[in-house]
């Protein structure tokens, strides 16, 4: 940056917001994603992607990986027994 001062450095580095606890939320997201489709569309494929997503995200405690994670569960049971229905 030519012809800045240390002062106009200093308050452009202070406008980035600090790194938050919440990098692993986008895993979250893409659990619960996954989840939701594993009820109609290939459950062992996207119910255990999301459980895994889920996982990961909760383990870094994020609490929406929780839900991502109960949900790729039931996704993955319901969407089994949807499949096997529909295979009657």
């Amino acid at each position: 940056m030519v012809g800045s001062t240390t002062d106009e450095r200093t308050v452009m580095s202070q406008q980035l917001p600090p790194p938050t606890a919440s990098s692993k939320q986008g895993l979250a997201v893409a659990g619960l994603v996954c989840g939701i489709i594993a009820f109609l569309f290939f459950p062992p494929l996207f119910g255990i992607l999301g459980i895994v997503f889920g996982a990961i995200s909760w383990k870094a405690g994020n609490k929406l990986g929780i839900a991502a994670t109960i949900v790729s569960i039931v996704g993955l049971l319901v969407g089994m027994v949807i499949g096997a229905a529909v295979m009657m």
